[in-house]
């Protein structure tokens, strides 16, 4: 489906009139969008669909790399070996350690990448990754991130088969019209509890939908 056919559903009545109506597009790419992905991700974990590669070719002095339009988060990235084959030493976040950020900042000393933190892009659309220190020489990172919808603004339609698998995008249009009905008659009204329930009842169905199989007990086909 397309964000507009989302809308067109979720929105089937008209309870998104008046002022709500123009907000529609904005609260779905804004709020319900990345709350909806959340939810999957607490319920079943960080899916396949969601996962994407990279590559970045470093090059010496340089710092900062530009990351692709729909990055979110890093899973993992690491630097190949000379062999350009065989993955070598992981890249170590450090974004979240201000004294290790500060100090990168002023680094001027150049040596190989063995950490980094992620900075505005070059473009306001773009995040990027940048090193701990000027590199010495050319390098090849490679690594596996989570992705997020690129939006370019919140009147667009966009396809969301590329993003979210389709067995899914029903719950979507259920997260939405929560959304809806929450912003014009409130948390106590029998419709928004009544579908916050099939909400809910959708999630752990997704339990069903784990890639990563239970290691509980064996099952043996005869």
């Amino acid at each position: 489906m397309t964000t507009v056919e989302v809308e067109t559903l979720a929105n089937f009545d008209s309870v998104a009139s008046g002022g709500l109506e123009t907000y529609l597009k904005t609260l779905h790419r804004q709020v319900v969008i990345p709350e909806f992905l959340k939810d999957i991700d607490k319920t079943v974990g960080r899916v396949g669909w969601r996962r994407k590669t990279a590559s970045f070719s470093i090059v010496a002095a340089t710092t900062n790399y530009d990351c692709p339009p729909d990055f979110d988060k890093f899973d993992v990235i690491n630097l190949l070996n000379t062999d350009g084959i065989t993955m070598g030493g992981e890249l170590v976040f450090i974004g979240e350690d201000a004294e290790k950020v500060l100090a990168a900042e002023f680094a001027t000393i150049a040596g190989p990448p063995t950490q980094y933190y992620i900075v505005q892009g070059s473009t306001n659309a773009l995040k990027a990754i940048k090193l701990q220190a000027p590199p010495d020489g050319s390098y090849t990172a490679k690594g596996i991130y989570y992705r997020r919808i690129p939006f370019s603004d919140n009147t667009s339609s966009v396809d969301l088969n590329d993003y979210i698998e389709q067995k899914h995008q029903s719950g979507l249009v259920k997260r939405l019209r929560m959304e809806l009905l929450r912003e014009r008659f409130g948390v106590d009204d029998s419709r928004y509890t009544a579908l916050a329930g099939e909400y809910g009842n959708y999630l752990e169905g997704l339990e069903y939908h784990k890639e990563s199989a239970s290691r509980n007990h064996a099952v043996f086909v005869r």
